[in-house]
């Protein structure tokens, strides 16, 4: 038993570990970040200057195992991208995160209890086959797609989920997002984008 349990903990310690370096690889392949951040109008020395400030000009081995030790100490750098503190960064989205995480297991357990009972206690019914048929779409439909036309729905076009109440207090207003201009947010009868 306890071999199994450390058999287990090393398992998810290795599966971590790829995961932190297939992280690093991306952010060090996805291009010069000193770019992004400041711009093209940069000169040489503001680039150099800032790869020294955030670790870049160190050797590849040595900027990996920085990584590390952010990670596991929770110091997680600025991002390179917004050149902010990712832990911030990450802090001030958990409250939606959680909102939406929340949202959507009260789905799955409104609909997927009843509609589970149902189909066991009428097994070969149109309720079991129903049931059956919406779980294998359920599982075949890509997640991040299904998500993606979820929040489309819920949020932008309805305006009836937490990322809608947020947005609309936030700087941009659902009704007016980039998303509007997407075909399939209007009907033939509509004058198209507000």
């Amino acid at each position: 038993m306890i071999r199994r349990i450390l058999v287990r903990v090393v398992a998810v310690l290795v599966t971590l570990l790829i995961a932190i370096s297939i992280a690093f690889a991306l952010g060090r392949l996805s291009g010069d970040p000193t770019a992004t951040i400041l711009g093209p109008m940069a000169t040489q020395d503001q680039r150099a200057e800032l790869r020294a400030e955030l670790g870049l000009d160190q050797p590849l081995l040595a900027q990996y195992f920085d990584y590390l030790r952010g990670v596991f100490t929770g110091d997680l750098g600025n991002s390179l991208q917004f050149y902010q503190p990712n832990l911030t960064m990450i802090l001030d989205r958990l409250p939606f995160t959680l909102q939406l995480v929340g949202a959507g297991m009260l789905i799955a357990v409104v609909v997927g209890v009843p509609l589970g009972v149902l189909a066991a206690t009428r097994e070969g019914s149109w309720w079991d086959r129903m049931a059956s048929a919406l779980a294998l779409v359920g599982q075949s439909i890509p997640v991040f797609w299904l998500g993606m036309m979820l929040v489309l729905l819920f949020a932008v076009q309805w305006g009836c989920s937490p990322l809608a109440s947020r947005a609309a207090s936030s700087t941009w207003c659902c009704r007016r997002s980039p998303w509007r201009s997407i075909p399939w947010h209007t009907s033939r009868d509509s004058p198209g984008p507000r």
